[in-house]
């Protein structure tokens, strides 16, 4: 049997379900409020007496269940076990048929209300009267002119029209700046032009005064949409009106995903105004501070040739040292308004090593030695897999390891579990990946409020849910991050899994998933634990080889890559009884460690005394000879490595040679002799 929808919506009232969430307030007969699936200023979102809702500003209809979906982000299944806890009533072939008829009643009743409230917006229009010389209270604090818009009273009336250029709905804005759309009219892929070049770009903005203000610095045709909500829309409209020009945003600067979405739908340029620290959002406020003509230089820097969609732009020279330098924070990795990535295996140490940093910039010492470039920085570690018990554990080590104090970090480090608050800045749409615009924003939000310079998010799988093999999900999820990072000043640093290596090293090209996001990374460091043949080349015995790992940057696109970095897992005993591992930076012995020019001169004496072979397992090995100098015993097998390292570099040199020559048996061996001969 089917579900009982009509059911649900009785016992779940769309007002008092929404009433939980939204501050609604009466509006006639219906309430209204913000509506929460877009950007909105003055209340677009109108719950009607049927238990329907509508928005104005996007378009977003539906009944409690939609709005469930909508604002949870559920399908439509979750959110009906959301709402009844899993019980959800059944109907019968009957009973479904019965209310999908009720269903295309009350949508054909609801378009007639429209088409009702169209037609009274339209009367009403033809009773508001001209502006002329008489003036309006909002008009002169705006400084704006009036463009062919009316007056009702006090209020300034703004025509909203459809695409054939009717009456579709009214925008009334009172002297204080309060904004109402006509009730029951539609305001979705209504706008309103302003100007009339025949040429050049095409401006899109959000908002009549913004629309103004835009058109009378620049002289523009202007396109104005009435909520960000409606922004890519009234782009697209714009597109299909004038194919052959250019695109041009005006985002207000608290609009500036909206824009970008916008623009990349239509393949437009996005413009912000320039408030150089003054207050305001938008190119009004920009106005109201610095005149017509600062904002037309910030559209004049964006122009192009008239009716080019694309077009060259010349280089402009200019002394060097004017140029910003890039903002390292942390060695040659994190780099403000940029995203880095780590890349590693499960279980090698980079968890330990993300919390030895964070701790390093947080408190301003540069345990690793890496370069801490600004100084002490203000630090979110999120781990998305561990409890907050486990966190704080290694937090706890990792301070008592390097005798870090609460003092030394103060209030720059911010810690966050993802068991207690997950981090999901995308989903899965029926058309894609979607980013979660209010989390995405939220943490925008927190950043510039807590002005965080580093944001470290462990892992970076766990920051969506999206298919992690899709390369145009991924490719959206990681654009959204290099968004967060340029919007907020600080450095992004992804850490990422591998996938199974079987064996192989790890690089860059390991990275679980779509290659996308690798691609959008500034820099990515790989993880990778000491080998059998590097524990031997470096004297570390092979039972211990498991607590070493080494990182290696793979992609450095801003600067040379850091030579090759050594950890080593130390463990350190907490006061509760727990052992936990500490990452701590290991340098590999240097077998030329106390050797000098005399101790090589030395050798070549003693190699050109006798008759010396390249093979260690000979008792003629030319590495006795080392030994004996160096006073080292060739018979212990961390020595014959080091002896053995020092002979290649000095025959790499030319100090030292290979010959082919003939044994005491008369078979042809390889020998050690001197080459080129070393004085004082």
């Amino acid at each position: 049997m089917a579900v009982d929808f009509d059911a649900i919506r009785r016992d779940y009232p769309l007002e008092a379900v929404a009433g939980q969430v939204l501050q609604l307030r009466r509006s006639g007969v219906n309430k209204v409020a913000l509506c929460p699936f877009h950007p909105d200023k003055s209340p677009s979102l109108v719950l009607y007496k049927d238990d329907t809702y509508h928005c104005f500003g996007c378009g977003a209809h539906g009944d409690v269940i939609d709005f469930v979906a909508g604002t949870q982000s559920l399908s439509i299944g979750e959110s009906i076990r959301f709402l009844t806890g899993g019980q959800a009533p059944r109907l019968d072939d009957a009973d479904r048929e019965r209310r999908e008829k009720e269903i295309r009643h009350r949508e054909s009743m609801q378009r007639k209300r429209q088409e009702n409230a169209t037609q009274e917006a339209r009367a009403r229009w033809a009773r508001a009267l001209p502006i002329n010389g008489s003036g309006n209270a909002y008009l002169e604090r705006k400084n704006i002119a009036p463009y062919g818009t009316r007056r009702e009273g006090d209020n300034l009336l703004v025509p909203i029209h459809d695409a054939v250029g009717l009456i579709q709905s009214l925008q009334s804005i009172a002297p204080d700046g309060q904004k109402l759309f006509h009730a029951g009219a539609s305001v979705f892929g209504g706008t309103l032009t302003l100007g009339d070049a025949p040429d050049g770009p095409v401006v899109i903005v959000e908002g009549f005064a913004t629309g103004a203000t835009v058109q009378a610095a620049t002289g523009y045709l202007v396109v104005v949409g009435f909520s960000k909500g409606a922004l890519k829309q009234t782009a697209r409209i714009a597109r299909e009106r004038y194919p052959n020009r250019q695109i041009v945003i005006a985002a207000d600067t608290n609009g500036l995903d909206a824009a970008h979405d916008a623009a990349e739908a239509v393949v437009a340029s996005v413009v912000q105004p320039d408030m150089q620290g003054a207050e305001g959002s938008d190119f009004n406020d920009q106005a109201a501070h610095y005149g017509l003509e600062d904002v037309a230089a910030v559209f004049a820097a964006l122009a192009a040739p008239e009716n080019k969609l694309v077009w060259a732009t010349p280089f402009q020279w200019r002394d060097a040292a004017e140029i910003p330098r890039r903002e390292w924070l942390y060695g040659k990795h994190l780099l403000r308004k940029f995203v880095s990535v780590d890349v590693a295996a499960g279980g090698v140490g980079k968890s330990s090593l993300k919390i030895g940093e964070a701790l390093a910039l947080s408190s301003g010492r540069d345990l690793y030695a890496k370069g801490i470039h600004e100084g002490p920085c203000t630090v979110w570690m999120w781990n998305l897999e561990d409890p907050h018990d486990e966190i704080e554990r290694r937090i706890h080590a990792t301070a008592e390891r390097f005798k870090l104090n609460p003092n030394d970090i103060g209030n720059r480090l911010y810690v966050d579990s993802g068991r207690d608050q997950p981090l999901v800045i995308a989903t899965e749409g029926p058309d894609g990946a979607v980013i979660q615009r209010p989390v995405v924003d939220a943490l925008i939000a927190e950043m510039l409020e807590r002005k965080v310079d580093v944001l470290i998010v462990d892992p970076f799988i766990s920051s969506h849910a999206v298919s992690e093999n899709d390369n145009n999900a991924i490719d959206i999820v990681a654009r959204e991050w290099n968004v967060v990072a340029e919007r907020t000043g600080a450095a992004i640093n992804l850490v990422h899994h591998v996938r199974k290596q079987n064996g192989m090293e790890a690089t860059a090209d390991s990275a679980r998933g779509a290659s996308a996001l690798i691609g959008k990374a500034r820099s990515v460091l790989v993880y990778n634990r000491m080998t059998a043949d590097e524990a031997a080349s470096l004297g570390v015995d092979e039972a211990d080889r498991r607590f070493f790992f080494r990182v290696d940057n793979d992609k450095a696109n801003l600067a040379p890559p850091d030579a090759t970095d050594w950890y080593r897992m130390n463990n350190v005993d907490l006061p509760n009884g727990d052992s936990v591992g500490v990452a701590c930076a290991w340098t590999p012995p240097d077998a030329f460690d106390g050797i000098t020019r005399q101790h090589l001169m030395q050798v070549q004496r003693g190699i050109a005394d006798g008759k010396w072979r390249e093979n260690a397992q000979s008792k003629a090995w030319a590495g006795h000879v080392v030994a004996s100098v160096l006073d080292l015993d060739a018979s212990d097998k961390k020595a014959k490595r080091r002896i053995s390292q020092v002979l290649r570099r000095w025959i790499a040199e030319g100090v030292l040679e290979v010959v082919k020559d003939l044994d005491e048996t008369r078979h042809e061996k390889d020998f050690i002799v001197v080459g080129r001969w070393v004085h004082d």
